[in-house]
C-alpha cells in the first residue's frame, strides 16, 4: 500500500514539474537536473519504516534530496 502511495506522490510532483510556472518556481529553489526518487529505511534500519518521494540532485560526489517545495532534506538514515 505504502507503494502504491508513493508512486502516487510520485506522479502528482511530475505532474506538476510539467507545469511552466511551477517548474520556474520549483526551479528557483532547488537545482535543475534531477530526478524524481523513491527512498525508503534499509531492513537492517532499527527505527520505523520511513518512505518518501523526493527530488534528488548529484553535484560533486554527493546527493541532495528536495522535497515538493523545493526545501532541502536529510533522510533519517543520513543522520
Amino acid at each position: 500500500m505504502v507503494g502504491i502511495q508513493l508512486s502516487l506522490l510520485g506522479a502528482a510532483l511530475r505532474k506538476k514539474l510539467a507545469d511552466p510556472a511551477f517548474r520556474e518556481a520549483f526551479l528557483a529553489k532547488a537545482p535543475e537536473g534531477g530526478t524524481l526518487v523513491i527512498h525508503h529505511t534499509p531492513g537492517t534500519w532499527e527505527g520505523s519504516f520511513q518512505a518518501a518521494v523526493s527530488y534528488d540532485v548529484g553535484s560533486f560526489g554527493q546527493t541532495s534530496q528536495f522535497d515538493a517545495g523545493g526545501a532541502k532534506v536529510v533522510l533519517p538514515t543520513e543522520h
